[in-house]
């Protein structure tokens, strides 16, 4: 994997969050 997995989710959560709010 090329992505680094911990960025990732991190950015993940912050995009579901601004979404839910």
């Amino acid at each position: 994997m090329r992505f680094n997995p911990g960025r990732k989710m991190k950015r993940l959560i912050h995009t579901s969050f601004e979404l839910n709010a």
